[in-house]
């Protein structure tokens, strides 16, 4: 299953005048070697730049030329356009076509690889870095209110699936190009895993899941994988199970885990026993010996410091020595099991459209899968299900149909209104208060038909979730920076697609949660007990966050930078901070983000202060082929 894959140290920029200019420039990183295998250039002047890896080039049926920008080409040559459609892999790709004078920029089904850019009409500058395309000095750095409102607000919106915490840099969607030409630049999605009026999967393809996850670690294994994220749940021992099988007779992954001790999320027994079954070598530290005698907190603090956006866990960091460690000890490129949860876990939307339908057994099987996987009491999750997830959204769903047909002005109050106590700390910048009600009063609905409840339209906004796009992003560059590639065998996108597909009666089958992951765990490694029940930090985060958190946000001197934004107001958010912190609520998502983006905008509103942070860019001259810029220290230079 033959892979091919670009350099990893660095990425490219492109950058085109779609309006007087022949062709596009192109901007390097330095690499040990040739650029060849991140862009490839035909002698008709025809191009293509990659980030990421492609899988299953074979499947192409244009041979296996090398490099993988040839690669692509050929197939481009052959399929046009629908290219994006028929690649696999973690990517980000740019091809200019110069006979039809356009470029076409895609990126994967799921945003493995980022993809962000800048257009004013007619020019376009596009990269897999965001902060190379702020580099670049037509494009303005200015924050974007409403985005850094919403999100500190943990109130995201569907506008966000292509906006940046930048009001001018945006996001390429997972599964959407670009098309540019002579002033006209068009996106579109070539790829919906549950497209209106889809059908549930058939026995014969839910026969096919472990075949297909095991072809997902297949290619990730063929993209070099040469060690796993090991925890003591279902989806990283199983991608475990599949990859040893794979290696057997061959070197195997190395085991690469944290361990929580002395804590009720100590998994080591766990880890320990798969890895000496599985015959892995195991790096095991504890998160004292990850963070080498920093705190958790500070030390994701200063991530959020040095990202592209305000780090969304605080968890992040207490990888980061570990993920080290594995670099060197010679490790390169890390299998994660993120995406299990995503794919293979059954939202509790499915308890609404069960209450609509009065499929009162139903409705009870749910609620018992989730008192059997969940670590929270049944009362609890009794009463998300029930209330929280079902009744109160039926409610407010039928109070809109008939308010909205009977008073609509009644109606629009109440949602302003309801719209404004989600927005507590808001400060009275009535522009930016307008902005964000404008916002919400034109989120696009999502596309369904009759017969089509709520489980369906929460399968199809998953995988362009914000949230998740930004969590993709971020992981992507966090690892990067550590000299580890991620691979993620659950956001393959054959697999997404065949269990997005899987009724939530067959996910939640036996009475638990991964049903089919539970069934592989059993059969094929018998000889180890895994826990039942997930995990819950939610105790370690606000052992964690309430102390140093506190700490933190007193030496910040509170939310400086948010209120200079207009965005919050501090005598309303002191309060909420401190309450979370002397432990009279325990909204730490919140406080979390508060904290995170307003070290983050100090940190950027300095880099944006200080020329000497805006690195230029020298381009070459134009030519009939792309104009390459190969830096020796990864940004250009003034002539």
């Amino acid at each position: 299953m033959a892979t091919t894959s670009s350099a990893l140290t660095d990425t490219w920029v492109l950058r085109w005048n779609s309006d007087d200019e022949a062709t596009p420039e192109l901007l390097l990183p330095p690499t040990s070697g040739s650029p060849m295998d991140t862009t490839f250039a035909a002698e008709s002047g025809t191009f293509a730049v990659l980030d990421g890896h492609l899988s299953d080039c074979s499947q192409l049926e244009v041979g296996s030329p090398a490099p993988a920008a040839g690669l692509v080409l050929t197939a481009y040559e052959r399929w046009g356009a629908a290219l994006f459609e028929k690649l696999r892999g973690a990517f980000t790709l740019a091809i200019w076509d110069r006979q039809r004078r356009r470029l076409l920029i895609g990126r994967d089904a799921m945003g493995l690889s980022p993809c962000f850019y800048w257009w004013d009409g007619r020019e376009v500058i596009v990269s897999p870095s965001l902060d190379k395309v702020l580099a670049q000095p037509q494009v303005d750095g200015r924050f974007n209110r409403a985005v850094v409102a919403e999100y500190v607000q943990n109130a995201c919106s569907s506008h966000q699936i292509s906006e940046t915490f930048y009001e001018d840099v945006r996001r390429l969607p997972p599964a959407h190009a670009i098309s540019v030409s002579t002033r006209r630049l068009i996106v579109s999605r070539y790829w919906d895993p549950v497209p209106p009026g889809f059908s549930w999967a058939s026995d014969d393809q839910l026969q096919r899941f472990q075949p297909t996850l095991d072809r997902a670690v297949s290619r990730c294994l063929a993209a070099g994988a040469d060690s796993i994220a090991l925890s003591g749940g279902f989806d990283s021992v199983s991608l475990a199970i599949l990859a040893a099988e794979q290696r057997e007779g061959r070197k195997p992954l190395d085991a690469v885990s944290l361990r929580f001790a002395n804590t009720v999320c100590d998994e080591a027994d766990t880890q320990i026993e798969v890895a000496r079954t599985l015959g892995m070598p195991q790096i095991l530290q504890t998160i004292e010996e990850s963070l080498d005698g920093d705190n958790a907190v500070h030390a994701a603090l200063a991530e959020s410091g040095m990202s592209s956006s305000p780090v969304l866990s605080p968890w992040q960091a207490i990888y980061t020595g570990l993920l080290r460690s594995a670099r060197r000890r010679g490790l390169a490129r890390l299998l994660m099991g993120t995406g299990g949860d995503d794919i293979l876990t059954v939202d509790f939307s499915y308890g609404r459209d069960l209450l609509r339908a009065c499929e009162v057994r139903g409705l009870w099987r749910f609620y018992q899968a989730w008192r059997r996987s969940s670590p929270f009491s049944a009362a609890r999750v009794a009463r998300v299900l029930f209330w929280d997830e079902a009744i109160v959204p039926e409610g407010k769903r039928l109070a809109k149909a008939f308010l909205s047909r009977v008073m609509p002005r009644g109606y629009d109050w109440a949602r302003a209104r309801r719209q404004r106590m989600q927005r507590p700390w808001s400060s009275p910048d009535q522009d930016l208060a307008g902005v964000l009600e404008a916002r919400h009063r034109a989120l696009a609905p999502i596309p369904s038909l009759p017969g089509e409840g709520s489980y369906v339209r929460t399968l199809r906004y998953l995988t362009q979730a914000p949230l998740l796009l930004l969590e993709l992003d971020q992981a992507y560059n966090w690892a990067r920076r550590q000299g580890i590639t991620l691979l993620l065998p659950y956001f393959d996108q054959d697999l997404v697609e065949r269990s997005l597909r899987t009724h939530p009666d067959i996910l939640i089958a036996g009475g638990r949660a991964k049903a089919q992951l539970r069934r592989l765990v059993g059969e094929r490694l018998p000889s180890v007990t895994l826990p039942s029940k997930k995990v819950d930090f939610t105790q370690m985060v606000h052992a964690a966050l309430r102390p140093a958190g506190r700490d933190a946000w007193r030496n910040l001197g509170g939310p400086t930078k948010l209120a200079e934004l207009g965005i919050v107001e501090p005598r309303r958010v002191e309060p909420f901070t401190e309450d979370y912190f002397t432990g009279r609520h325990d909204n730490w998502v919140r406080t979390w983000l508060i904290l995170s983006t307003e070290v983050w905008l100090r940190a950027r509103a300095r880099e944006a202060c200080n020329p000497t942070e805006r690195r230029t860019r020298q381009w070459m001259s134009p030519g009939a082929h792309p104009r390459i810029h190969q830096t020796p220290n990864g940004s250009g230079s003034d002539p």
